[in-house]
């Protein structure tokens, strides 16, 4: 085990630099909450009872591998855990880490919630902040997503009263420079990690900490009041790098003619063509506006400034690229100075080029460009103060307008026309009081009173007088009456008339007769509601949704505005912006989107059913339900327990994906493949042989093992006559050793031999010669074998020796026998 002495007040120095930056305001990130780590910073591990530990467990970290232990002194399993930090048992660096704990622990419970959420995380994505668990506990089952919008620097801090339990092979994914140091969890009790799940954060528990096997922690495991069990884990306590500091300033000359000053532009600093946060922002003189910044290469530019040439200064090359490193401080500065322009031209004339007597000045679709001293073109920017010469007080044909920009001009003509019926007084523009007219007309349906509210529409006037419940007339004054717009009441509480139809009425005031056209509400919500659709991102559509939707607000074509409501705001939120996909092993959701639409006093709804399936099922889980079923093929009858021949190992891919490689203890007896298998030898022992499986399933790896015994080979007679002493008797499975030294008759080796079991009998003789005793009788009795071929021979060699000592029964246990 690998025990390194950290240089502590490195981590400590980074983290009191992160501290400090993070308290500087700048445009690019909010102020953030931080918990105070103390000298708990270079701890992976701390607890206050015991520590145990199953398996191989890993711990390194740039912040420190360190294992603390206090009061308490057992470390269970230590030999089995590699670190790259120190361990501190009960002494004065444990005693002072675990004080620190107690102050972390207080700091992240007294951080005030800026949210409170459900208790099932898994499914969700969460940006920087504050979450009170609704309950008192947490659980992960599937993925926690933690997005930092960016900001390398954005706290999460989560707050439990009770417990934080993860699902097996749940995960923490970090999207958009989310950090593991960055994000805390305050547990009021104890904290479980499942087995293969995936963790990120620092977690202050206030009793115990359990990481079950396989779980793999980006953080730190503070248990303040109980113990930590480890099982086959892989911790990383790692800070982030520290931020950088880039000043961009806004530095205007006008020495032409212009007037720009440096809030007028538009500045951005990008990261991969993506504004950071912040940005753009107005541009500000000297200090400028600083953005704290994760390392990496950014691009400063501006939106493009009309009749000034930009340069770029100090730390960026000339097209703005700069590439800041961890704890730089760097500035670029932009300048603009104003060209000098030498003519202006019309490239795109006025909509409006005809007007009436009394109208005002309309410069819409007019644009003006610039010709510069360095040949390039600017669109100009023109206001009513720019155009001299326009005066609708009286008819006039040609009338030149003036415009002036920089002591350049160009001109165009506009034409003034009369007024039809002049000199008309208006008395009342708007007739607001729903009892100022009633009607029963043909245009609306008979037998009820109407209420109009009358309105001029454009530069339209009018004057209404008098009124005949029978036959509509009015007496009015308008330019234009077929531009008059009446909305139709059914009664004085103003409740909107639904339906359609044209008011046709007697206009007098000795000029003739027009028709008004009845505008009804309910037309246009319907015209509205008919052409409503949701905006769905890349390839979704309302059976696939995965990402935001777009949800239309209004004005419509018509005027409509609309509101939405989500059945399911926890699946799709209300404005369509949040879209979180149901847990993999869950089923896939069906939210229905209602649009809320009006229309002046109409209303009406629209709804839009959309599927939101399930996310992908994550690699632990396949990896998990493989290992579950994974099983080696025996030959014949074969089993663990027995092996004689080749092995089935299954390579994949399995059933969730999951591929195998094997590995033997012992390649002599069963090979890596499993196709090979040597028995040991008769008078070995039998064999034991671990196969490991090697399992990888996406980004993941696992192994599972398998004990075989292999059974040693059965000895025949050639073995045995090949391996025994001179001087030796073999009874079937009896082997007996002959010695000289108390003088034994042939009567006592053949009574020896006649209590043997019923086998064949040979010897070998002194001078390593085979007698094949041929015994067939039941009794082996002296006169028996002395009718046998050689027997007298090999009685009369056995005579010599003084002794016969059953050395070794085969099948059966080593024993010893004399006679």
């Amino acid at each position: 085990m690998k025990k390194l002495n950290k240089m502590r007040f490195i981590s400590l120095l980074l983290t009191l630099f992160l501290i400090v930056m993070m308290a500087v305001p700048t445009i690019s990130m909010a102020a953030q909450p931080t918990v105070n780590l103390g000298t708990t910073s270079s701890f992976a591990v701390l607890a206050n009872s015991a520590i145990t530990n199953t398996g191989t467990t890993t711990i390194s970290g740039n912040a420190g591998g360190d294992i603390g232990l206090s009061p308490g002194t057992s470390f269970t399993g230590n030999a089995s855990v590699t670190t790259s930090g120190t361990i501190h048992l009960a002494d004065a660096v444990a005693i002072k880490a675990q004080t620190d704990l107690v102050t972390a622990y207080n700091d992240a419970a007294g951080e005030t919630p800026t949210s409170t959420i459900p208790s099932e995380l898994g499914g969700t994505t969460l940006t920087p902040g504050i979450y009170y668990s609704a309950d008192g506990t947490f659980q992960i089952t599937g993925t926690l997503t933690l997005d930092a919008k960016g900001d390398p620097y954005g706290v999460f801090v989560f707050q439990t009263a009770s417990t934080l339990i993860t699902a097996s092979g749940s995960n923490i994914n970090l999207i958009n420079s989310a950090q593991p140091c960055q994000t805390y969890w305050k547990v009021g009790s104890s904290a479980t990690l499942g087995t293969y799940s995936h963790f990120v954060g620092h977690i202050f528990a206030l009793a115990s900490i359990t990481a079950n096997t396989g779980a793999m922690v980006q953080g730190q495991l503070l248990a303040q009041n109980g113990a930590v069990t480890l099982d086959t884990n892989i911790i990383t306590n790692e800070i982030g790098a520290a931020p950088a500091i880039l000043h961009v300033i806004k530095h205007v000359i006008n020495d032409n003619g212009r007037t720009e000053v440096a809030a007028n532009f538009n500045l951005h600093v990008k990261s991969s063509g993506i504004d950071v946060p912040g940005s753009p922002a107005p541009g500000v003189e000297s200090p400028g506006t600083s953005y704290t910044l994760a390392a990496g290469t950014y691009v400063v530019s501006e939106d493009v400034s009309t009749g000034y040439t930009a340069s770029y200064s100090g730390d960026s090359d000339a097209s703005g690229k700069i590439i800041l490193a961890s704890g730089d401080n760097k500035t670029v500065t932009i300048t603009n100075n104003d060209n000098i322009l030498q003519s202006i031209a019309i490239t795109t004339p006025a909509t409006k080029l005809s007007y009436t007597v009394g109208d005002a000045l309309d410069l819409t679709g007019l644009v003006v460009t610039g010709t510069n001293s360095d040949g390039s073109t600017t669109p100009e920017a023109i206001t009513l103060a720019d155009v001299s010469g326009f005066d609708s007080s009286a008819v006039a044909s040609g009338q030149v307008l003036t415009i002036t920009i920089g002591g350049q001009t160009t001109t165009y003509t506009v034409n003034v026309a009369a007024v039809n019926n002049t000199g008309w007084t208006v008395t009342k523009d708007v007739y607001s009081s729903v009892s100022d007219f009633a009607l029963n007309a043909s245009a609306v349906p008979t037998g009820a009173n109407y209420y109009g509210l009358f309105a001029p529409v454009g530069t339209q006037i009018a004057t209404f007088e008098g009124v005949n419940q029978t036959l509509r007339t009015i007496s009015v004054a308008f330019s234009d009456p077929t531009l008059i717009t009446v909305k139709f009441y059914k009664d004085a509480a103003g409740t909107q008339l639904v339906g359609t139809g044209t008011l046709t009425g007697t206009v007098t005031n000795g000029s003739g007769s027009g028709q008004m056209t009845v505008t009804l509400c309910a037309d246009n919500l319907a015209a509205d509601k008919a052409t409503l659709a949701i905006g769905y991102g890349s390839v979704d559509s309302a059976s696939s949704v995965t990402q935001a939707i777009t949800l239309p607000a209004g004005p419509m074509t018509k005027g409509t505005t609309v509101t939405w409501t989500s059945s399911n705001p926890s699946v799709i939120s209300n404005d369509g912006q949040t879209v979180n996909r149901p847990a993999w092993n869950a089923t896939d959701a069906t939210v229905t989107m209602t649009a809320n639409l009006t229309n002046g006093a109409a209303t009406g709804t629209q709804t839009f059913t959309l599927i939101v399936p399930k996310l992908a099922e994550p690699d632990a889980d396949n990896l998990a339900a493989d290992k579950a079923t994974l099983a080696i093929g025996y030959g014949g009858v074969d089993s663990a327990s027995s092996v004689t021949q080749a092995i089935t190992l299954p390579a994949g891919p399995m059933t969730k994906g999951t591929t195998v490689t094997w590995t033997s203890s012992n390649p002599s007896v069963i090979s890596n493949d499993g196709q090979t298998v040597n028995r040991p030898a008769w008078n070995a022992t039998d064999a034991t042989v671990t196969m490991t499986a090697n399992l990888t399933n996406g980004a993941l790896t696992g192994t599972q093992t398998f004990s075989l015994t292999v059974p040693k080979v059965t000895p025949n007679l050639a073995d045995i006559k090949a391996t025994v002493p001179n001087n030796t008797v073999l009874l079937g499975n009896y082997l007996f050793q002959l010695s000289d030294t108390n003088g034994l008759t042939q009567a006592n080796v053949m009574t020896a031999m006649a209590t043997a079991p019923k086998q064949d009998i040979y010897f070998k003789s002194y001078n390593a010669k085979w007698y094949d005793l041929n015994a067939t009788d039941a009794s082996h009795s002296v006169a028996n074998l002395n009718d046998l071929t050689d027997a007298t021979k090999a009685v009369d060699e056995a005579t010599t020796l003084d002794s016969i000592q059953i050395l070794k029964w085969f099948g059966a246990a080593d024993t010893v026998q004399s006679y």
